[in-house]
């Protein structure tokens, strides 16, 4: 499995882990909990207030009944910022998607550099910056502007090494 793949899987199991951890809640002096979390592309109606439109769909259950509820109404009863954890974390998914070259690419250099086959020479400190590359990309952050400029100015040393190579 890859690094992208490993920090993907991470991520998306981090949805049910979390509503694990919210558990049950009272509302209406009932036991819910939370069964189901998605986003609709036609607008729905929350359940417990009527706010109108929702997209955003959180469905809770409570011996057998289910109610759509939108993300302000869930924070509400469950006492939590779990509209804000989900919205999150949605977005660090969708980064890191957006990322996957550069993970993919920072990874391979890890590993070459670690088994001594990067055909290229790279000092132990850009290593290091590499890992903490690779650790913001994983964690659905963008790289910063000076992290950047390393990234790109090795991927023109390994583009100036292919070049040479061939001729």
């Amino acid at each position: 499995m890859s690094k992208y793949e490993e920090c993907l899987e991470e991520l998306e199991e981090s949805l049910p882990e979390y509503i694990r951890t919210i558990g049950e809640f009272q509302h209406e002096n009932k036991k819910w909990q939370i069964s189901n979390h998605y986003f609709v592309e036609k607008p729905d109606r929350c359940q417990i207030c009527g706010h109108y439109p929702i997209k955003e769909i959180f469905e809770i259950t409570s011996t057998g009944n289910i109610l759509k509820v939108g993300n302000v109404c869930i924070n509400k009863i469950t006492n939590t910022k779990i509209g804000k954890w989900y919205k999150t974390t949605y977005k660090k998914i969708e980064q890191l998607k957006q990322n996957k070259s550069k993970i993919t690419i920072i990874s391979g250099m890890l590993k070459d550099y670690e088994n001594d086959t990067l055909p290229f020479s790279m000092s132990s400190i850009a290593c290091e910056r590499f890992e903490k590359m690779l650790d913001r990309l994983c964690n659905g952050l963008n790289l910063t502007k000076s992290q950047d400029g390393l990234f790109y100015a090795y991927i023109k040393r390994a583009a100036d090494y292919l070049e040479s190579a061939e001729e």
